[in-house]
C-alpha cells in the first residue's frame, strides 16, 4: 500500500522507511524530503510534525493565548471594578461608622442627661411624697383635734322617733354620771364604721375633762350592755370610746391588723394617739405614722 509524499508529491511506499506526520493529518513523507525540516522533529514524542500541522497548532496556540489574554483582561477589569466597589463600600461603612459613633456619643449624652433628670425627678418625687405624707399626718391630727371633746357610743339600738338627749342622760345614769345638759354641746347619730352595726352616737362635751370622765367610767363599768341604759333595749354590748376621725379609724384598723400578724396582744387609741404592746407588762410602744406600723416587729 502506498501514497504520495506530502513534500514532493511522488509515490511513497509504506515499507517502514517512510515518515508519518504525528500532528494529526497522518500524511507520509520520504525521509529525504523531510530530512532538512529540523522544526518538524521538535516534538515531545520525537516524531515528525509537518509544516501544515505545525502551522495549525501555532494558530491554535496563538488564538488560545489571545482568548486567554482577553479572558484575563476581562477578569482583571471585573476584579478592578469589584475592588473599586468594595473600596467605596468600605469608605461608606467607615463614614457610617463615624456617623454611628457620633450618634452613639449623642445618645449616650442624652441618656446620661435623662438619667440625671430622672434622678432629680425621683428625688423631688420622694420629697413631695414625704411632704404629702407629713401633710396627711398633720391633717389627720388636726381633724382628730376637732374631736378632742367627743365620745363615740356604739351598740345602742335605733328606735323610731328616739330622743338622743334622753339616751345620753340614760347612758350617763348607767355609768353613774349625773348629766348636766349645759355640759353637752351636741349629740347625734352618725353611720357606723362597720356597716352591720347600728349608727353610732356622737356626744360632744364643752370640756375635754368631761369626755375623759365618761371614758373612765365606761372602763370601770366593764361589760356595759344596752338593756342597762334602757330596759327596752336588747342585751348587747355597748362601747364608749374617743371619737376618731375616719382616717384614724382606718389607722387603728391597720395597727390592729399588723399587731395580730406579729403576735402583739394589745393595740389601742387614747386621746387620738395610738399605742401597741406585745404582752402584759411589756414596753408600751407609741405609734404615730404608718411607717411606725410597718416597722413594728
Amino acid at each position: 500500500m502506498s501514497a504520495n509524499c506530502g513534500v514532493c508529491g511522488k509515490e511513497c511506499k509504506r515499507d517502514g522507511n517512510e515518515v508519518v506526520c504525528d500532528g494529526g493529518c497522518r500524511e507520509i513523507f520520504h525521509q529525504n524530503c523531510v530530512k532538512g525540516d529540523v522544526e518538524g522533529k521538535k516534538t515531545r514524542s520525537g516524531n515528525y510534525t509537518c509544516k501544515k500541522c505545525r502551522s495549525n497548532l501555532k494558530e491554535f496556540i496563538t488564538q488560545a493565548m489571545k482568548d486567554l489574554k482577553t479572558e484575563i483582561v476581562g477578569e482583571v477589569h471585573t476584579l478592578k471594578a469589584e475592588v473599586t466597589e468594595l473600596s467605596k463600600s468600605v469608605e461608606f461603612l467607615s463614614t457610617q461608622s463615624d456617623t454611628n459613633k457620633e450618634l452613639l456619643q449623642d445618645v449616650k449624652g442624652e441618656l446620661a442627661k435623662l438619667r440625671k433628670e430622672n434622678a432629680e425627678l425621683n428625688g423631688k418625687c420622694a420629697a413631695l411624697t414625704e411632704e404629702l405624707t407629713d401633710t396627711k399626718e398633720r391633717l389627720r391630727n388636726l381633724e382628730q383635734y376637732t374631736r378632742k371633746n367627743n365620745i363615740e357610743v356604739s351598740g345602742i339600738p335605733v328606735t323610731a322617733s328616739e330622743d338622743v338627749s334622753s339616751i345620753v342622760k340614760d347612758l350617763g345614769a348607767a355609768l353613774g354620771i349625773d348629766v348636766d345638759e349645759s355640759q353637752v354641746t351636741a349629740a347625734h347619730r352618725i353611720p357606723s364604721f362597720k356597716k352591720e352595726r347600728p349608727p353610732a352616737l356622737i356626744v360632744q362635751f364643752q370640756k375635754k375633762a368631761q369626755k375623759d370622765t365618761w371614758i373612765s367610767k365606761f372602763k370601770e363599768a366593764k361589760d356595759l350592755t344596752a338593756d342597762k341604759v334602757n330596759p327596752h333595749f336588747a342585751k348587747q354590748k355597748i362601747y364608749v370610746n374617743d371619737h376618731l376621725c375616719p382616717e384614724n379609724k382606718i389607722f387603728l384598723g391597720k395597727l390592729k391588723t399588723k399587731c395580730n400578724a406579729i403576735g402583739y396582744e394589745y393595740a389601742w387609741s387614747r386621746d387620738g394617739k395610738f399605742f401597741a404592746r406585745k404582752s402584759q407588762g411589756s414596753k408600751c410602744i407609741k405609734v404615730v405614722t404608718l411607717k411606725d406600723i410597718e416597722h413594728l416587729k
